[in-house]
């Protein structure tokens, strides 16, 4: 087997940068948020109000009658216009009277306009990627023409471009326009509708923001080991996040993590993909973590690991991890090798137990008992690579052929093993009433192999060479279990609480079989591909009068090609 070193890969990209037109799919969601008309003063409507009433007084008609000006109320119009200034809604000087909320709205048709494309569109609603906050302001003393004495009154269009951080915000880019005149419409022309506007300038937008995130093209995959033994754990680190200028990517980015033999053990798994395949996380201070567990074993002999490009960069507290959407660009790739120090092989075996007891002798005896028991045990066992043959005489062929495997155990080492139980008793007998809630844990770490049996049987079809069944030793666990029990006990009028707990030694067997008549269905080869990879497995339950026990067991054996 050619060997990897699991080192430091840095994957180049450069013939594909995730930028502008090359990410088609990176599509991004614009609104426009808080605008202010900053010359329009709050209480305009009742200064307006204020302002009519007091030139209709001064003309003589009420404020429901309707009047013009002509040659004959002229003059005196003028005369109501000079007695009236003071109550001017915009002190004299002429600025647009867009209110904010009418300001947002006729911002939003000029961008969405200008800037509308396959990837940037604009939402009326209150999450997006980036959001615009728009303020319009008018000069309070005007220009004066020094010929004609005409009065102009300059005004301002300020735009900002944010990246929207959940509920904080973050400038991408601003725009100020500027015109000698008030009106919005010259300040239109001059920032959204002429040839050489200010924003056309920036079409498209998705430039700037693409500048902005600086989406990894590439990075590195450090594992902590160079070789990875099967059924054990390690780190993935993906550091060094870079955009396709090779300048380090915002800490919003996201990238997915995927393996194809083994598990992912943290980061979020997308909505509609397979647990523990796939895991995206942000890129944040720019290294990764990925808690790696091998597999039990792998006809490819070697780990995958790949970073994929993610289009979705929202802020996490308005768009989850899950919700992430994925590109099928690798920017990054690696290949850890498994460790096969000969033929493998791993014993699994669950014991559950429950047990019920329930008895009604009359108001001076009842009991209710319930009781869960789990033990679990993963067993690893590293065997001769090259095994005993039993074979046989063939009289038709004059073929010798193979019946039987032995493998020789080199090596035994416990994967896990531990008890778990937990139960409650409610018993009311001569009075005594006794109510408890009791825990059983363990673990065990000691292992006694079982020397008549010290070898990996398996039986071979003569017929077409194929492995028909898988027979493992027996083994003895020991170990330290707790017991705990809480409740209370009463008497009459008396109550007693009751806690109590102690320690003991324990062991329990592992094998295959269960030591029952199901020896046959336990050992045969459920799946498989001859002496490459093995896998079986068995279940059983036995009923007593009391009690419910249920047992399974799960193996696979490895042959290195």
């Amino acid at each position: 087997m050619k060997k990897f070193f699991f080192l430091t890969a840095l994957i180049l990209m450069a013939f594909f940068p995730v930028q502008g037109e090359n990410c088609s799919q990176c599509r991004r969601i614009f609104r426009v948020s808080d605008c202010e008309n900053r010359a329009y003063p709050d209480d305009f409507d009742k200064r307006q109000n204020d302002y009519s009433q007091c030139i209709n007084a001064f003309m003589g008609f009420g404020s429901d009658e309707t009047w013009f000006v002509d040659d004959e109320n002229r003059g005196r119009y003028e005369e109501a216009l000079r007695h009236c200034a003071s109550l001017k809604p915009d002190w004299g000087f002429q600025f647009d009277q867009h209110s904010d909320e009418e300001l947002r709205s006729v911002l939003t048709s000029s961008l969405a306009a200008l800037f509308h494309s396959s990837r940037a569109s604009f939402v009326q609603e209150s999450e997006s990627d980036y959001f615009f906050e728009g303020a319009y302001d008018c000069a309070r003393i005007p220009n004066a023409d020094l010929v004609t004495g005409a009065e102009e009154y300059p005004s301002t269009l300020k735009l900002r471009l944010y990246y929207d951080k959940g509920g904080e915000k973050e400038l991408v880019k601003e725009w100020t326009g500027h015109s000698s005149l008030h009106h919005y419409d010259s300040l239109a022309s001059q920032m959204f509708d002429n040839r050489d506007a200010l924003l056309r300038r920036d079409v498209p937008l998705t430039d700037i923001t693409d500048d902005f995130e600086k989406m990894p093209c590439t990075c590195r995959i450090r594992g902590e080991k160079e070789m990875v033994s099967y059924n054990t754990e390690m780190k993935i680190t993906v550091s060094d996040f870079r955009d396709g200028l090779g300048r380090p990517s915002r800490e919003f980015c996201r990238v997915a993590v995927s393996v194809k033999e083994g598990e992912i053990l943290n980061g979020i798994t997308p909505a509609g993909l397979p647990q523990g395949k796939t895991a995206v996380f942000l890129v944040g201070s720019g290294e990764v973590t990925v808690d790696y567990r091998a597999p039990d074993t792998s006809l490819e002999g070697e780990e995958t690991v790949r970073v994929y490009h993610c289009h979705t960069i929202r802020d996490v507290s308005c768009w989850s991890l899950q919700k992430t959407e994925i590109s099928r660009r690798v920017i990054a790739e690696e290949k850890v090798p498994y460790k096969l120090p000969g033929v493998y092989a791993t014993l699994s075996v669950t014991y559950e137990k429950e047990r019920t007891e329930r008895r009604d002798k009359g108001p001076r005896h009842r009991v209710d008992k319930r009781w869960t028991e789990k033990k679990e045990a993963k067993i690893h066992l590293i065997l001769d690579k090259k095994p005993r043959e039993s074979v046989a005489f063939d009289p038709a062929t004059g073929k010798i052929k193979v019946t039987r495997y032995r493998y020789q155990v080199k090596e035994v080492t416990i994967g896990q093993a531990s008890l778990t139980g937990q139960g409650t008793s409610d018993e009311d007998i001569s009075g005594v009433h006794t109510v408890t809630a009791s825990e059983t844990l363990g673990s065990y770490s000691e292992l006694e192999m079982q020397k008549s049996g010290s070898m990996l049987v398996m039986d071979v079809d003569p017929e077409t060479g194929e492995i028909v069944t898988a027979t493992f030793p027996q083994f003895i666990l020991k170990g330290n279990i707790t017991h705990s029990t809480r409740g209370t006990q009463s008497c009459g009028e008396r109550v007693t609480e009751i806690s109590r707990s102690f320690e003991e030694e324990d062991s329990f067997e592992v094998s295959q079989d269960f030591g029952s008549d199901s020896h046959e269905e336990a050992v045969s080869v459920k799946e498989g591909n001859g002496r490459t990879l093995l896998k079986g497995g068995a279940r059983k339950e036995s009923r007593g009068k009391f009690d419910v026990e249920s047992f399974s067991s799960s193996w696979v054996v490895v042959i290195e090609p």
